[in-house]
């Protein structure tokens, strides 16, 4: 199991040859098979995985991600400490790579309980 381990997605890809599925959300959050989505997926792995600490870092509109996320109870990540948090991206037009993006979200690595990063 990894207890001490907390984990970070980061949902920076490229968009462009599916472009009219994510006009107005991320590829996380596209459907399948009506009830799923894809970032289920990721998450359900992470917690089986014994990590109750996740960031999920998205760079384009996330309103549907956090509908669907919510509180992360699903995958009995709603914790009083650590659980699923979700970072725009968006609103930090100098992060462009996956070092800018931790260095300008230090405080959540600083604040988690975990002291290993997946």
């Amino acid at each position: 199991m990894l207890k001490d381990y907390m984990g970070v997605i980061s949902l920076s890809e490229d968009e462009s040859n599916i472009r009219s599925l994510t006009v107005h959300r991320p590829i996380a959050s596209i459907p399948i098979f009506a009830r799923y989505r894809v970032i289920d997926f990721m998450l359900s792995n992470m917690k089986n995985a014994g990590i109750t600490n996740v960031g999920i870092f998205v760079n384009s509109a996330s309103r549907s991600l956090i509908d669907h996320i919510g509180t992360g109870k699903p995958w009995d990540m709603n914790r009083k400490n650590d659980g699923v948090f979700i970072f725009n991206r968006y609103l930090n037009a100098a992060v462009n790579n996956d070092i800018k993006l931790l260095k300008n979200n230090l405080e959540f690595l600083y604040r988690s309980k975990k002291t290993r990063l997946l």
